[in-house]
C-alpha cells in the first residue's frame, strides 16, 4: 500500500512539473546583433515600444513583451525588454514576474527602462 502511495505521489509530481511553462524568449534563439525585424519575425509584435534619439543621432529602441507563465503555484506575468541600438539588439532584460492575484496596480518595472 505504501509503495502505491509513493508511486501515485511521484506521478502527480511529474504531471504538475510538466504543466509549467517557460518563457518563449530564450537566449538560444535571441542573441545580440539581431535586427529589430529578425526579433519581430521570431517573437511576433510587441505589446509596447519606446524609442530615444540621442544628440549624436543614435537611435535606441525597446520592444516589450508580456508573457503569461503557468506554474504549480499559480500564474504570473513576465515582462521582457529587448533593447536595440541603431536597429541592432544590444540587451535582453527579463524583469520581475508578478503574481496574478489581482492585487498589483498595473505597474511593471520594465516601464522604467526607457
Amino acid at each position: 500500500m505504501t509503495k502505491k502511495i509513493l508511486i501515485f505521489i511521484s506521478v502527480i509530481g511529474v504531471l504538475l512539473y510538466a504543466c509549467q511553462t517557460s518563457s518563449k524568449i530564450q537566449t538560444s534563439t535571441i542573441h545580440p546583433g539581431m535586427t529589430k525585424s529578425e526579433v519581430i519575425q521570431q517573437l511576433g509584435k510587441s505589446y509596447k515600444t519606446s524609442f530615444y534619439l540621442s544628440e549624436d543621432s543614435i537611435l535606441y529602441e525597446t520592444l516589450y513583451y508580456k508573457e503569461l507563465l503557468v506554474k504549480v503555484t499559480g500564474q504570473s506575468a513576465l515582462i521582457s525588454a529587448l533593447k536595440f541600438k541603431n536597429n541592432s539588439l544590444i540587451s535582453l532584460n527579463q524583469n520581475r514576474e508578478h503574481e496574478l492575484d489581482g492585487s498589483h496596480d498595473g505597474y511593471y518595472p520594465a516601464d522604467d527602462d526607457q
